[in-house]
C-alpha cells in the first residue's frame, strides 16, 4: 500500500509560526481550511523560522523528547504528547521540526488549528483532521503523489460529535495500517469544546495504533471546569508526555546571537537575554530591528565588542503579538497594568480596575498575569521594560484607553493615591466628572508648581477649565476663577503673557463676590505690580469691606498686604489708610515668613534695622524654599540684608536663589533674582556685574512683565552705562509705566537716569530727577542711605555746579543719617569736595579708610582720585602719582573707562604704568576747541614750545578749554573735576606759560 503524504497549506503552515498574529483576521472556516497534500519529504518549517530550528537552542531535549514519541508510536504504542510554554515560546517552532523529521521518514501527518475565530458546527479542529485524512487516504487509493489534482470533498453534513469521531478514527487506523501516522493539533487550547471532547474520546480508541497524536498548548489559558476535562483524559493515557518549552537560556541566545551577528556578539548575550527574557519570538523581533537598523545596534563593533538591544517597530509589534496571543483576559490586564503605570506593580489595583468586567474574576486575572510573566513580559515589579509597556499602550484604542484611565483615576482615588497619581489618569482620560475631581486637580497642580513640572500644571488646568466651563453647579464661577488664578501664578513663572488679559474677568469676579478671599488677595497684588492702582485700590475696598467674613488666612493675607503696602507702594499705602506697620500673627509657617521679610525690609527701608533684622531676614532666607508664592519673601529679605549694609550676605543669598531660579528654569524668578543682584551689585560699585545682571533680568522676561518693578533694573542699567561710559541706545532703555513713580522703584529709577545726565554733562535735568527722588522718598518715609542715597549724588552735581554751600548741606545731612561703614565713606568723600583744599585730606583719607574696609569698589576709586588731586595741590606730587596709579588700576579693573581716562591724562606716566582703557573714553562733549599743542612749524620759538611742552596733560587740557572761553564751572564740570582742581590747573598753566591771565591763553592759541 502506498504511504500517505503528510499534508499541508502551501500558503500558510497549519501550525502558524509563533510570530504571526493569533486570533485576528482568521477565515471563518479556520487557519488550516483548504490545505492541500504536501510532497513527501518536503520540510514544513517555514524559511523564516529555519533560523531558530537549524540548531534548536535549548530545545535539543525537547525534541529528543518528541522523537521518542515518534518511534514509539513507528512501534506499535500510540503516544500522546502535550508541548506547552507561554507566548512566543516557540511551541509552534518545536512542532514543526518534529514533523518535518516524521514526514521525512514517510509517516502521514494530519494536521489541525484550534481557533477561536472558527464558525459552524462544533468539532472544527476534528473536521479540519477528517478532511486530511480522507485526503490522504483517497491519494492512497488513487495512487496519486502529493501533487495528483484529485480532491475528495468534505462531509457534506455535519454528522453527530460520536458519529464523526468514530469516522475519524477508523481512517487513522486504516492509514496508520499502512504507515505511522502524525495527528498534531496546535493552539489547541483555541478550540472549542466539542473538539476537546473529540480528541479525548479518539485517543482512547487509538492507544495501541501506530498514531502519535501531538498537541500544542498555551500555558494557563484553559482554566474552565467545561474545557478542561480534555487534559484529564490525555493524562490517562499510558504513554502520556508533556513536554514544556520555557525562555532561552543565556547560553542559547548567545547561539542565536553568533549565528545571526557574529561570534562576537555572544558577549552581550546577558543583555539581549535580559530585554527578552529568553523569549524566541522577543528576541527573533530585536534582531530583525538590530538588523533593519541604519548601523544594525546589535552587529559587533570594529572592535570586536557587540552594544545591547534597542527595541524598534519589531519589538513593538511582537509585544503586541504575544499580548494578544496570551489571550483575552491577559490583554485586559496587560492593558490595565500599562494604564496603571509605576503602580501597575500591583496586580490588586489591575483587579480593581477590570472590575466591572463581565464573566472576569481574581482567579484568571491572576493566571493571566502568570501568562504574561512566562512569556517574558512581565515580572514582579511590573513590565520588564519601558518598551513594553510604551508596546502595550500604543495597541490600546484611543476610546479604550481612556476608560481605563477613567477607571483607574476612581480606583486610585478610592485608595488614597496622592492627587499626582489621580490627575495624570484624569487628564489622560480628559475627564473631570466627579466633584472630587477638581479638588485632585487643584492639589496636583500646586504639586506640580512645586515640582517646577509646569506641562504637567497646565495640562491639569486645561482640564479644569474644560470642566467649569461646562459646569452648572451653584459654585461654577468660584471655582472657574479659582483655576484662573492658579493660570496666573504658572503664567508669572515665565513672562506673564497670560496675566494682562485675565485680570479684567477676575476684578469683575470678585467685584461681584464671586471670588474667594484668598484669591482676592493674589489678586490685589497683581493689580498693583502692573500699576493698575485704581483698580487695585477698588479691590482692596471690597476686601476690607468683607474683613469680618473672611477666612483666617485670608484676613491674615489681607493684613499683610497693608503692611506689604508702605515698602512698594508707599503712594497707594497712604491713599487706602496702610501707612502703618504692626506685626501679625500668622497664620502658617509660610505666611510667618513672608510677614517676617515685610517686616525686615519695612525697618531697613527707614533706617531702622538693628542686628536682630538682620538675623531675621537671615532666618526668612535659610527656612524658605523657592517657589511662587515664596518668591516674594526672598526677594524682600535678600533686599533687607543689602539695605542694612549687610552687603556681602546679601550677594551670598542672591547668587543661591538666582542660580536655583535658572537651574529650574523659571524665567520670572531668574529676572526677579537678576535684578535683586544687579541692585546690590550698584552698592558694591560693581559695575560690570551691575550691567551685566541688569540686562539679564531685563532679556528673560519682556519689560512690560515687569510692571512697576522695572525701575530696579533699569536703574543698574543706567548707573553701570554712566560709570563704565559704554554707548546706551534708546532702545536698551524701555518705556516705563507712569506708576512706577509712585513706588518703591521710581527713585531709584530717578537715581539711575540722573547718574547717566551727570555722567554726559547734563547736570541740571540729574540735580532734578535727585532732588525729586529725596522728596518722594521722605514723602513716603523710606529715605535710608542705603536704599537711595539721593543726598550724596546730588552733592557731586551741585559740587560741578558751583552750588558748593547747598552740596555741603547735603553731604553733612547724609553722614547725619549714617553710623559708619561704605554709607559714611560715601558721604566722606562728598563732604570733601565742598572743602577747602587744605582740609580736604583728612576728610578723604576717612573715606578711602571706611570704603576700603567695604568694598565699595568704585566708590574708592573715585575718593582715591580725589585724594590724588588733593595730594597733588598740597605739592606732594610724588604722594599724589602713587595714589593715582592705584586708583587708575582700580578704576580698569572695573570698567569704568570715565574715570581711568581722567587719571590717566591728569599726569605723564613716563614708566608706562597707565594700565589700558577698559571701553570708549566717555564725558566729552562734541564742541571744538583750541589746539594748544606746541607748534611744529618752522616759525614757533624754542621758548614757546619749551613752555608748552612744560605742560602736563591734566594741565594742557584746563588751558584748552579755557582757551575755547569756557568758564571755570564748565571746564569742572566737563572733566569731572570741582572747580578749585580747575583754579589750582590755571595757575600753574600760567606761571609756566609767563602768561596773566585767560586772554594771553587765547592769544598764545591763536599765534
Amino acid at each position: 500500500m502506498t504511504t500517505a503524504p503528510a499534508s499541508r497549506n502551501p500558503a500558510r503552515s497549519p501550525w502558524r509560526p509563533a510570530e504571526e498574529p493569533r486570533g485576528r483576521g482568521r477565515s471563518a472556516a479556520g487557519p488550516c481550511a483548504g490545505a492541500r497534500l504536501a510532497p513527501p519529504r518536503t520540510s514544513h518549517v517555514p524559511a523564516r523560522d529555519r533560523r531558530l530550528t537549524g540548531d534548536l537552542p535549548d530545545r535539543g531535549e525537547a525534541l529528543a523528547r518528541l522523537l521518542a514519541a515518534f518511534a514509539d508510536s513507528q512501534a506499535g504504542r500510540g503516544s500522546v504528547v502535550v508541548i506547552s510554554g507561554g507566548p512566543g515560546s516557540g511551541r509552534s517552532t518545536v512542532l514543526a521540526a518534529l514533523l518535518e523529521r516524521a514526514g521525512g521518514t514517510g509517516a502521514t501527518v494530519l494536521t489541525a488549528c484550534g481557533s477561536a475565530a472558527a464558525v459552524g458546527p462544533p468539532g472544527d479542529a476534528l473536521r479540519q483532521l477528517s478532511r486530511d485524512a480522507t485526503r490522504a487516504a483517497a491519494l492512497a487509493r488513487a495512487g496519486k503523489d502529493a501533487t495528483g489534482r484529485p480532491v475528495v470533498a468534505g462531509l457534506a453534513e455535519a454528522p453527530p460529535l460520536p458519529a464523526l469521531v468514530e469516522a475519524l478514527g477508523a481512517r487513522i487506523r486504516a492509514l496508520a495500517a499502512a504507515a505511522p501516522v502524525v495527528v498534531a493539533v496546535d493552539d489547541v487550547h483555541r478550540a472549542d469544546e466539542a473538539s476537546l471532547r473529540g480528541l479525548s474520546l479518539l485517543v482512547s480508541r487509538l492507544a495501541t495504533d501506530r498514531v502519535l497524536l501531538v498537541a500544542t498548548v498555551l500555558d494557563g489559558a484553559v482554566t474552565e471546569p467545561s474545557r478542561a476535562g480534555w487534559h484529564t483524559d490525555l493524562l490517562r493515557h499510558p504513554r502520556y508526555r508533556q513536554v514544556w518549552l520555557p525562555g532561552l537560556s543565556p547560553a542559547g541566545v548567545a547561539t542565536v546571537l553568533t549565528r545571526r551577528l557574529g561570534p562576537a556578539a555572544a558577549a552581550a548575550a546577558p543583555g539581549w537575554w535580559a530585554f527578552s527574557a529568553g523569549n524566541p519570538t522577543l528576541l527573533r523581533a530585536l534582531l530583525d530591528d538590530a538588523r533593519a537598523a541604519p548601523s544594525p545596534t546589535g552587529a559587533p563593533e570594529a572592535n570586536g565588542a557587540a552594544v545591547g538591544p534597542e527595541p524598534g517597530p519589531r519589538y513593538v509589534e511582537a509585544v503586541a503579538r504575544l499580548v494578544h496571543a496570551a489571550g483575552g483576559e491577559a490583554l485586559a490586564v496587560a492593558r490595565a497594568v500599562a494604564v496603571l503605570g509605576a503602580s501597575g506593580a500591583s496586580a490588586g489595583l489591575a483587579h480593581q480596575v477590570l472590575a466591572d468586567r463581565a464573566g472576569a474574576g481574581a482567579d484568571r486575572r491572576e493566571a493571566a498575569l502568570g501568562a504574561l510573566a512566562r512569556a517574558g513580559l512581565m515580572d514582579r515589579d511590573g513590565f520588564r521594560h519601558p518598551a513594553v509597556r510604551a508596546a502595550v499602550l500604543a495597541d490600546i484604542p484611543a476610546s479604550a484607553r481612556r476608560e481605563l484611565h477613567r477607571r483607574a483615576a476612581e480606583v486610585r482615588y478610592l485608595a488614597g493615591a496622592s492627587a499626582d497619581e489621580i490627575a495624570v489618569h484624569l487628564v489622560a482620560a480628559g475627564w473631570a466628572g466627579e466633584r472630587w475631581c477638581l479638588d485632585v486637580l487643584r492639589r496636583a497642580i500646586e504639586s506640580a508648581l512645586r515640582a517646577d513640572d509646569v506641562a504637567g500644571a497646565l495640562a491639569a488646568l486645561d482640564l479644569a477649565d474644560v470642566t467649569t466651563t461646562a459646569s452648572r453647579e451653584a459654585d461654577a464661577d468660584d471655582q472657574r476663577a479659582e483655576f484662573t488664578l492658579l493660570r496666573l501664578r504658572v503664567a508669572c513663572r515665565d513672562d506673564g503673557a497670560e496675566v494682562i488679559d485675565r485680570l479684567d474677568p477676575l476684578l469683575r469676579a470678585l467685584l461681584a463676590g464671586r471670588l474667594g478671599g484668598a484669591h482676592a488677595v493674589t489678586l490685589a497684588r497683581l493689580l498693583m505690580w502692573f500699576g493698575r492702582e485704581a483698580d487695585a485700590e477698588r479691590a482692596l475696598a471690597e476686601l476690607e469691606r468683607r474683613r469680618d467674613r473672611l477666612d483666617p488666612r485670608s484676613a491674615l493675607g489681607l493684613e499683610l498686604i497693608h503692611d506689604y503696602l508702605p515698602v512698594n507702594h508707599p503712594r497707594l499705602a497712604v491713599a487706602s489708610g496702610s501707612a502703618r506697620m504692626t506685626r501679625r500673627t500668622a497664620a502658617g509657617v509660610a505666611d510667618g515668613q513672608t510677614a517676617a521679610a515685610v517686616d525686615a525690609l519695612r525697618l531697613a527701608l527707614r533706617g531702622e534695622a538693628d542686628d536682630e533684622t538682620v538675623r531675621s531676614a537671615q532666618q526668612v532666607l535659610q527656612a524658605t524654599l523657592l517657589d511662587d508664592q515664596s518668591v516674594g519673601s526672598v526677594e524682600w529679605a535678600v533686599l533687607a540684608l543689602a539695605y542694612a549694609g549687610q552687603l556681602e550676605l546679601a550677594v551670598s543669598w542672591a547668587d543661591r536663589y538666582l542660580a536655583e531660579a535658572t537651574r529650574r528654569g523659571s524665567r520670572a524668578w531668574q529676572a526677579l533674582m537678576a535684578g535683586v543682584r544687579a541692585e546690590i551689585a550698584v552698592h558694591q560699585g560693581d559695575i560690570r556685574a551691575a550691567g551685566e545682571n541688569a540686562r539679564l533680568a531685563l532679556t528673560v522676561v519682556p519689560a512690560w512683565s515687569w510692571g512697576v518693578g522695572i525701575g530696579r533694573p533699569l536703574s543698574a542699567l543706567l548707573m553701570a552705562a554712566a560709570a563704565s561710559g559704554a554707548p546706551l541706545d534708546d532702545a536698551d532703555v524701555p518705556a516705563v509705566p507712569e506708576a512706577m513713580f509712585r513706588s518703591r522703584f521710581g527713585p531709584q529709577f530717578l537715581r539711575g537716569r540722573a547718574s547717566l545726565h551727570a555722567a554726559r554733562g547734563r547736570l541740571p535735568a540729574a540735580l532734578d530727577d535727585l532732588m525729586t527722588a529725596g522728596r518722594l522718598l521722605v514723602e513716603w518715609n523710606i529715605d535710608q542711605p542705603g536704599f537711595v542715597p539721593w543726598r550724596v549724588d546730588a552733592a557731586h552735581v551741585l559740587v560741578r555746579l558751583g552750588r558748593v554751600d547747598e552740596a555741603r548741606a547735603l553731604a553733612e545731612q547724609h553722614l547725619a543719617r549714617t553710623h559708619g561703614g561704605r554709607l559714611r565713606g560715601i558721604g566722606l568723600r562728598a563732604l570733601a569736595a565742598t572743602l577747602e583744599p587744605p582740609r580736604r585730606l583728612p576728610v578723604l583719607l576717612a573715606a578711602v579708610d571706611l570704603l576700603g574696609a567695604h568694598s565699595d569698589r568704585l566708590e574708592l576709586a573715585g575718593a582715591l582720585a580725589d585724594l590724588s588731586e588733593a595730594y597733588l595741590v598740597a605739592d606732594r606730587s610724588a604722594r599724589a602719582r602713587a595714589v593715582a596709579r592705584r586708583a587708575m588700576l582700580l578704576a580698569g579693573e572695573l570698567g569704568a573707562e570715565p574715570l581711568r581716562s581722567r587719571l590717566a591724562g591728569a599726569y605723564d606716566w613716563e614708566d608706562g604704568s597707565v594700565p589700558p582703557r577698559s571701553g570708549p573714553e566717555a564725558g566729552r562733549g562734541p564742541e571744538t576747541t583750541p589746539d594748544l599743542t606746541p607748534p611744529r612749524d618752522p616759525g614757533a620759538t624754542p621758548s614757546t614750545r619749551a613752555g608748552l611742552a612744560a605742560l602736563s596733560p591734566a594741565e594742557h587740557r584746563v588751558a584748552t578749554l579755557a582757551a575755547s572761553g569756557r568758564t571755570n564751572r564748565e571746564i569742572a564740570a566737563s572733566l569731572f573735576v570741582t572747580v578749585g582742581t580747575v583754579e589750582q590747573h590755571l595757575t600753574r598753566v600760567y606761571r609756566k606759560l609767563g602768561v596773566r591771565g585767560r586772554a594771553d591763553l587765547r592769544a598764545r592759541a591763536s599765534a
